[in-house]
């Protein structure tokens, strides 16, 4: 793997990165409480966002909401190279940007094409308090093009994962905070556990539980710092006792959730 250039805070991240076939293994599949754009320079990559697969290629960009989780494979001998933004949504002017967890569109050329030739040209070339604040600058800019100009060029086709995969991730969405183990969402689906476990791993790069988990501790983060207290925010999230909330917290983001509250 090959860092061009990045920016990195926990709000805000910028990297243009070149990604080889060896790289990609060691690349953890995850999801995050922020939106993320990501420009593809080069290279054939296979895309999966929660219950969606689809190819990308070079001009495509790709919009991933927070709290999906996802990963790619590279498909081609080429490197996989791309430019990507990550932000909280409060932080850019969207207009209308409904869609289900990602969003793919093409752009080789034109306008979105020429604002990510402007991220580097900024990175290199300005201090970095004024780069972050173009760069929330030029990511709205990207929501507003699409939103106002190439909504129907929005590519819809995909491959979709297993269909029992599909349902388990829709399932665990709608209860994230009820849904504590893999037997119950094994009996909703009325398959077994070893097999949902397999299946679930194969095709998501993540044990079920683990997906669970990390989902629920990402939404609790996010709760945490809009100002729930963590106790309170343990209760919301199904935990039966705050002790057990509050060592996960702490083991999942290396800090304590009361830390997190005061920040």
């Amino acid at each position: 793997m090959q860092k061009i250039s990045e920016l990195k805070k926990e709000h805000l991240i910028y990297n243009h990165i070149i990604y080889d076939n060896e790289a990609e293994r060691h690349l953890a599949k995850h999801a995050h409480p922020l939106m993320e754009i990501i420009y593809v320079l080069s290279g054939e990559i296979s895309y999966t966002i929660e219950d969606k697969k689809f190819i990308a290629r070079p001009g495509d960009l790709i919009l991933i909401k927070p709290y999906s989780y996802h990963y790619f494979t590279i498909v081609s001998s080429e490197d996989y190279e791309k430019i990507g933004i990550l932000f909280p949504i409060s932080a850019v002017n969207i207009i209308d940007l409904s869609f289900d967890n990602f969003l793919l569109l093409p752009c080789m050329q034109g306008r979105i094409r020429d604002i990510f030739d402007k991220v580097d040209f900024y990175f290199h070339n300005c201090p970095q308090q004024i780069f972050e604040s173009l760069l929330l600058a030029l990511a709205s800019e990207i929501l507003t093009n699409i939103s106002l100009f190439h909504r129907q060029q929005v590519i819809t086709s995909h491959n979709p994962v297993h269909p029992l995969i599909e349902r388990a991730i829709n399932y665990i969405n709608e209860n994230l905070f009820s849904i504590n183990t893999l037997k119950e969402l094994a009996n909703r689906l009325s398959v077994s556990e070893g097999y949902l476990k397999v299946l679930f791993t194969e095709q998501m790069k993540i044990p079920p539980k683990k997906y669970i988990t990390e989902k629920k501790m990402l939404m609790a983060k996010s709760m945490i710092k809009d100002g729930v207290p963590p106790t309170q925010v343990s209760i919301q999230c199904g935990f039966s006792n705050y002790v057990t909330f509050y060592r996960l917290y702490l083991k999942t983001f290396q800090i304590n959730p009361l830390s997190d509250y005061k920040t």
